[in-house]
């Protein structure tokens, strides 16, 4: 394991440190910060708009 630190709101970020321990999709494609970043709010945010979609 690699110990990278962190300090960006991220849902991977804990204590200052990166916890994520495998290969992730690129999340964030902007050139800034990490590429695998995921803000806690997007997910929540993202959760929520699956449940309302309509069940068929």
């Amino acid at each position: 394991m690699t110990i990278i630190p962190c300090c960006e709101r991220c849902i991977y970020q804990a204590d200052g440190f990166c916890i994520l321990d495998h290969a992730a999709a690129v999340t964030n494609c902007d050139g800034s910060g990490c590429i695998h970043k995921v803000s806690p709010v997007s997910s929540v945010m993202q959760l929520s708009r699956q449940e309302q979609r309509p069940h068929l």
